[in-house]
This record gives structure tokens, C-alpha cells and sequence, in this order.
């Protein structure tokens, strides 16, 4: 599990990492081509012909930056996989079905005496 664990923390990071350096600038270098083809042809514009580029050019931004809740949902998934796994290593049962170092039935601890 604790490999599980790791590897999808270190996915979700290095899927952001590459997100934030190249994914979102070649999309929106993209999504900015494609809008300025779709410009009326001249050197002027309406304002409305280039108020709704933008508009468009903000919207499908937004919902590309919007994506980047997958990688963190995984990376979230990891850390509670190992989070929990640590708390399970970290607490093992003792014979007598108590966590360990407790006192059983009998009162004798299995645990070092006590040091006074």
C-alpha cells in the first residue's frame, strides 16, 4: 500500500509540475491562435468582435485551469493511503486483542518494567 501510496503522490506532482511548466502555456498559445482566426479579417475591429474573443478565450481558460483538480485528487488519495497505512505500521495489535503495550486480563503488561 505504502508504494501505492508514493506513486500516486509522486504522479499527481509530477503531473502539476508539467502542467504549471509547459500543458497550460501551450494550451492557451493554442486557444490564442484559434481565437485571432476567428477575428473578422482587417487591421480594425468591432470592439464587440474582439470583446467576445475574449470572453471565449477566458472561458475555455477557465475550464482548463479547472482540470488541475484531477493530479491534485490523486496526490490527496496517496497522502491518505499512506497516512493511514503509517497509523496502521505504527499501532500493531497485541496478542490479547488491545493495542500493545496495554494490560490484559491478567494485569501482567508484556511491556519493560517500570523504572523508578
Amino acid at each position: 500500500m505504502r508504494l501505492i501510496g508514493f506513486s500516486m503522490l509522486l504522479s499527481g506532482f509530477l503531473w502539476i509540475a508539467w502542467d504549471c511548466a509547459d500543458g497550460f502555456v501551450q494550451y492557451q498559445h493554442a486557444l490564442w491562435i484559434l481565437q485571432t482566426q476567428h477575428l473578422p479579417p482587417g487591421e480594425s475591429i468591432r470592439r464587440t468582435d474582439a470583446a467576445g474573443a475574449m470572453r471565449q478565450l477566458s472561458l475555455d481558460l477557465k475550464n482548463r485551469h479547472r482540470e488541475i483538480l484531477l493530479p491534485s485528487i490523486v496526490m490527496l488519495v496517496g497522502g491518505l493511503i499512506l497516512g493511514f497505512n503509517r497509523r496502521a505500521v505504527a499501532e500493531p495489535a497485541s496478542p490479547n486483542g488491545g493495542p500493545a503495550g496495554s494490560l490484559g486480563s491478567s494485569g501482567a503488561g508484556g511491556g519493560p518494567p517500570s523504572v523508578s
